[in-house]
């Protein structure tokens, strides 16, 4: 058969030499080889397809067992037709694709007793199969279905083990085929079994080592479990780790001052110089919207905020080129750097949008992802994030930390070690954590003193420093007047010094912040007659700190100056239950103005 042409008759011909030839011959080679060729041209896998007989014929010959009677120069030939046709936008309620499916499930199934899918190429090439055929819902539902979850465990272990060594990268159709599943509900619950840890391994692919086929699957199918709020707590979880495979991609070498630097997750602190942005930047959008559902919730904006996210998105915003990942940029930012929306709104994902206004973003969208990135700011006014000022290069360098000087020195060292080894900077970190907390005091000894040295000298620059003018200054709290009354509490914190008892003894060895989320549940539940007697507690615990805290100001209490306080007043009012966790030391910094 010539590659370029293919008619009925000499398709049907082809069937009766499927049929008829012997395997071992060599004209079946050159027949496979050449209906291979032919798939490749449009016009030719549109005549294939359609022909249903020797569809059905291929399908028959797919056999991996030990006897099988093709040889494995043979099956790839024949896998690369199916792969092919599976590829056609045909019908795929046909009998020949549903034969092709449970044929190719069923041999992944019994795995161990098909030794031919040992060899990668012929694997890769069942899973790109499914890969086309898994498009569209009820066929995905199908694939996962046929197989049990206990194979598929076994099926990511096979490709884990593959793609150990990124320079000889293996089934790289796999993730493509778990990205199609991942948009069925069953197999996101199996995806994040908090037992099974099938998500975490998945994770360490993200990396710019590995082809960007495998890490743009991976990316996307972290992106699609992250639309179900309820699994944001685990995933942004230390057990699960995900936010530094998220935030690594999208941080450069920029040095951040030594408060921010704090902040960050510990698997981005002290980047080196030579660290590289996620180049896609198609992925780089695909990332900005995995954090943009994490900011859905009050919980996951809370988390975003206390690891430095804002941070690594300022940085990426300054060198950002890309008008799409611009905005996707700051679309993740707004929710960061905006005050939290009333109770009722706080899940922004249930927030009902009316269809005009829906229209009118998604034309804006539109404009601002086609724009020009220099004319990005004049698209609309009272812009939150403008591009920044040059930096302060007089500044002096923040101080390290003892910790920071030990990984400096730890990457040198491997760097000296293994000059050309691709570092994955979060699986080198974490390493690097887990010998820092195993090592003695002697040990950290040299990094201690590297620290007091470097404290000591950002100390004496910073004496001889002077900020550019109109730079901005950093607020000192003032100190706590310890004569000052005691702030009133809410509704909730009354509710709270009674059920507290009751929600330990359920509880048992639960943490301070589990106990406070359980008794955040049941106040949320909490009737508005029940809730009445701790409004009134709340109502009268008000009155009793206007009372106190206006005798408190006219004995001379709350001067910011320098004077001396006033002595205590002697105020009798109802006892004040204990607070959960650290608010009242921070209500009691706030102080009225008059």
């Amino acid at each position: 058969m010539e590659p370029g042409k293919t008619t009925s008759t000499s398709l049907d011909e082809m069937v009766g030499l499927l049929k008829t030839h012997q395997t071992n011959a060599p004209l079946m080679s050159i027949a496979l080889r050449s209906l291979a060729e032919a798939t490749c041209v449009p016009a030719n896998l549109e005549n294939v397809a359609a022909h249903s007989d020797l569809v059905s014929q291929l399908i028959g010959m797919i056999d991996f067992q030990k006897d099988a009677p093709l040889e494995i120069r043979q099956q790839s030939y024949l896998l690369e037709i199916l792969v092919n046709i599976s590829s056609h936008d045909g019908d795929r309620s046909l009998e020949t694709f549903i034969a092709l499916r449970k044929c190719i499930c069923a041999a992944l199934l019994s795995f161990n007793e098909n030794p031919a899918l040992k060899d990668f190429s012929l694997l890769n090439k069942t899973f790109a199969i499914l890969n086309n055929l898994t498009q569209r819902m009820i066929p995905a539902q199908e694939v996962f279905s046929s197989i049990s979850h206990e194979q598929w465990r076994f099926l990511l272990g096979h490709f884990d083990a593959a793609n150990r060594d990124p320079s000889s990268v293996q089934l790289v159709f796999f993730p493509s085929l778990l990205v199609n599943l991942s948009r069925l509900t069953e197999f996101r619950r199996f995806l994040l079994d908090h037992q099974r840890l099938v998500f975490q391994r998945l994770l360490p692919f993200m990396d710019q080592k590995f082809p960007v086929v495998i890490r743009a699957a991976v990316m996307r199918l972290v992106r699609n479990c992250s639309f179900d709020p309820d699994v944001h707590p685990w995933l942004l979880s230390e057990e699960v780790g995900l936010l530094p495979c998220l935030l690594l991609p999208l941080a450069g070498p920029e040095e951040l001052d030594e408060d921010e630097m704090e902040k960050l997750p510990i698997d981005l602190q002290y980047l080196p110089e030579h660290k590289a942005r996620e180049p896609e930047s198609a992925l780089r959008v695909v990332l900005l919207e995995t954090l943009l559902q994490l900011c859905c919730t009050v919980a996951g904006r809370k988390t975003l905020k206390d690891n430095g996210v804002y941070y690594i998105l300022r940085e990426l915003h300054k060198v950002e080129k890309d008008a799409a990942v611009i905005l996707a940029c700051e679309n993740v930012v707004d929710p960061l750097i905006s005050d939290e929306p009333p109770e009722n709104m706080q899940n922004l994902r249930q927030i009902d949008i009316p269809e005009k206004l829906v229209a009118q973003f998604d034309e804006m969208n539109n404009q601002l992802a086609n724009a020009n990135p220099g004319d990005l700011f004049t698209v609309f006014a009272g812009d939150k994030m403008p591009r920044p000022k040059s930096k302060d290069v007089d500044k002096p360098r923040g101080k390290m930390t003892a910790y920071a000087f030990f990984l400096q020195i730890c990457r040198e060292d491997h760097k000296k070690k293994h000059p050309n080894d691709q570092v994955n900077f979060a699986e080198f970190s974490k390493k690097c954590a887990e010998k820092w907390k195993e090592m003695g005091d002697k040990e950290k000894k040299r990094f201690l003193d590297l620290a007091a040295q470097d404290k000591v000298r950002y100390e004496n620059e910073m004496r001889h420093y002077v900020p550019p003018e109109g730079s901005p200054r950093k607020r000192k709290r003032g100190k706590k007047d310890p004569n000052a009354p005691k702030r009133a509490l809410s509704a909730f914190f009354w509710y709270c010094n009674d059920e507290r008892p009751k929600v330990k003894a359920l509880l048992g060895s639960a943490n301070v912040g589990e106990i406070a989320k359980e008794l955040g549940k049941r106040w949320a539940t909490t009737t508005a007659a029940d809730k009445a007697k701790y409004e009134a507690l709340a109502g009268k615990d008000k009155e009793r700190y206007e009372r106190e805290n206006k005798a408190f100001k006219a004995g001379g209490g709350g001067n910011r100056g320098g004077a001396a306080p006033a002595a205590k007043v002697a105020v009798s009012h109802a006892p004040v239950p204990e607070s959960d966790d650290e608010d009242d030391d921070d209500d009691d910094d706030e102080e009225d103005d008059d």
